[in-house]
Parts: C-alpha cells; sequence; structure tokens
C-alpha cells in the first residue's frame, strides 16, 4: 500500500516523466532535455508536455471534487500525446526501445501512471463519500 502512495504521486509522476531516457541516432538524453530544447522553438510536443505537467499539479490544488480528477486525468493523458507525438515526428528514436535502460524507464512510467490513476479515483471517491455524509449530516438537522 505504502509503495503504491509513493509511485502513485504526482511529483513521482512528473520526475519520472522527466527523466525518461530518449535514444537517438545521433543524441540521446533524458526527455526533459528534448522538451526544454524544443519550448523555445514552439514544438508542440513540448508545449503540450508542460501543459500536463501543470494540469497534473493544478489537479492536486483543486478541492472541487470532479476537477481534481479532470485535471489529473487530463493532465496524464497530455503527456502521453506528448510522447506519442514526439516519436511519430519523423526523427530515429527507434533506438530507445531496443535498448533495455530507455525500456525500463519507460516500464517504470507506465507504473507509475497506472498508480496515479488508482489513486486519483481514490481521491474522487473519498471525497466523495464525504460530500454524501456532509449532505445527509445537513439534511438530518
Amino acid at each position: 500500500m505504502k509503495v503504491q502512495k509513493i509511485l502513485g504521486h504526482r511529483l513521482v509522476l512528473i520526475t519520472i516523466f522527466s527523466l525518461l531516457l530518449i535514444e537517438g541516432e545521433h543524441f540521446g538524453g533524458f526527455y526533459l532535455l528534448y522538451l526544454l530544447l524544443a519550448l523555445p522553438h514552439g514544438g508542440a510536443y513540448s508545449i503540450i508536455a508542460f501543459a500536463g505537467i501543470i494540469f497534473v499539479l493544478a489537479g492536486n490544488n483543486i478541492n472541487a471534487k470532479n476537477y481534481n480528477l479532470i485535471l489529473s486525468g487530463g493532465g496524464l493523458l497530455l503527456m502521453l500525446l506528448s510522447l506519442f507525438i514526439f516519436f511519430n515526428r519523423g526523427d530515429n528514436k527507434e533506438a530507445t526501445f531496443h535498448q533495455s535502460v530507455p525500456i525500463i524507464s519507460f516500464c517504470l512510467f507506465g507504473i507509475c501512471a497506472l498508480f496515479f490513476i488508482i489513486s486519483s479515483f481514490k481521491i474522487f471517491f473519498k471525497k466523495s463519500q464525504s460530500d454524501k455524509e456532509e449532505k445527509y449530516e445537513l439534511t438530518t438537522d
């Protein structure tokens, strides 16, 4: 249970996302490096990735039960969309999926994303349950 809580935390998800290993034909590194290099040029995958990170962080600060789940889920989807666009640009990044360390980093990101989804739903249902109890207490007075 504690491992699920740690791996499903927003900051762990964002950190693992930023530290995904990318191997290219001439250049390799962390995904954050590619995002920062593309941001001044208006790279779509970079803008989408940073929007996803902001959504995930904003989902933590919103107290409304529906917006928390929408922002968290939307942020994760934007981060995944960023990866999809990045790898479908046409650059030679297929070496990423032929080496074991980058594959491990992507598997770790997938596990963190799964635990993040589970923890987001737990927060959503816990808040909706407490709202129902609060409404019940207001109607019985």
